[in-house]
């Protein structure tokens, strides 16, 4: 495509935004624009389905709820660009730089994100099922509640990354960083784990769904080194929830059973405790 037809369309698109009589939606479908260079541009909301935008630099461009479904983004720079709530369905993003850009509640199912630069990328509430993010760079992403179901994050790096509330079910983390990662209440049932780089009291902040009856005494027994026992006798006869106010803070999120209560000191090591969570939870580790 001619460069001055592509300025005609992105002005006319902005009428459009403007809700200008003369403006006109931008239609890019299909369109071959491999290595274009263009400077902030505004597609918001434009229909770019399975545009080829290969090795292409829109920094800090503005596809806020765009169509790219299918599109071809294999190496672009994207940096800062605005991308939330963006259809990037089954997408190539392969190599392509997304560092800080803001993917916010976008739909990134079965995309290819594999080599990716995500770095200090938002990715809150994301759909990001079945995406392939292999070696993918996240650190100091935000994932909070992002859906990663049987993601691939092979060997992905995600340092400080925040997945807090995050959807891991079946996801392949083997050999995947996650030091000082923030998994506070995600799901990791039936993740896989191998090879990966973590702590286990780390790990141990994901939601422990359903946690066998013996399992379930063992973390309140753990809980009860920060509240004390004498607090925990008392919640389980009838008495205030220790962990309600802001004088506590619970170690672990599992569902108490105080009809289990019994007082005693915490049987397993940190360790120890991790592989029984994990068993539990069916993560291979």
């Amino acid at each position: 495509m001619e460069l001055e037809k592509l300025e005609e369309i992105l002005e006319l698109h902005e009428g459009w935004l403007r809700r200008e009589p003369e403006g006109v939606k931008a239609d890019l479908q299909g369109a071959n624009l491999k290595r274009v260079i263009l400077q902030e541009p505004n597609l918001q909301e434009a229909s770019l389905q399975g545009i080829i935008l290969q090795e292409a630099d829109l920094q800090e461009a503005n596809l806020k709820k765009a169509n790219l479904w299918k599109a071809n983004l294999e190496g672009a720079n994207l940096w800062k660009a605005c991308l939330q709530e963006a259809n990037l369905w089954k997408a190539n993003l392969k190599k392509a730089n997304l560092q800080r850009v803001d993917l916010w509640g976008a739909i990134l199912q079965g995309a290819n994100l594999q080599e990716a630069n995500l770095q200090r990328a938002s990715l809150q509430r994301a759909n990001l099922q079945e995406a392939n993010l292999q070696e993918a760079v996240l650190q100091e992403a935000n994932l909070q509640e992002a859906v990663l179901w049987e993601a691939n994050l092979e060997r992905a790096k995600l340092q400080e990354a925040t997945l807090q509330g995050a959807h891991l079910w079946k996801a392949n983390l083997e050999r995947a960083n996650l030091e000082e990662v923030n998994l506070k209440e995600a799901n990791l049932e039936k993740a896989t784990l191998r090879g990966a780089s973590y702590k286990p009291l780390t790990i141990l902040q994901c939601q422990i769904t359903t946690p066998s009856d013996e399992l379930n005494l063992e973390l309140m027994r753990w809980d009860a080194t920060i509240c004390g026992v004498r607090r925990m006798n008392e919640w389980a006869e009838g008495g205030p929830y220790p962990f309600d106010g802001k004088k506590y803070r619970k170690l672990f999120h599992f569902p108490e059973n105080k009809d289990l209560w019994e007082p005693g000191l915490p049987q397993k090591k940190i360790p120890e405790l991790w592989e029984w969570v994990a068993k539990d939870l069916g993560i291979t580790i």
